[in-house]
């Protein structure tokens, strides 16, 4: 039961880290592109990183 729990909120986990990342490239395309974008490459990619670190 643990081990199907620890998976259900990996896959919850993975599927709001990619949502947050679609609504801020939504942001990104709505506001200061070449700003946002730069923002959203190295967070993004930082936020990636550390949660397959946590996981």
């Amino acid at each position: 039961m643990n081990y199907y729990m620890r998976v259900l909120i990996t896959v919850i986990l993975v599927l709001a880290i990619i949502g947050i990342a679609f609504l801020w490239g939504f942001i990104a395309k709505k506001f200061e592109k070449r700003y946002v974008t730069l923002i959203q490459s190295k967070k993004g990619k930082a936020l990636i990183i550390s949660g397959a670190y946590l996981i």
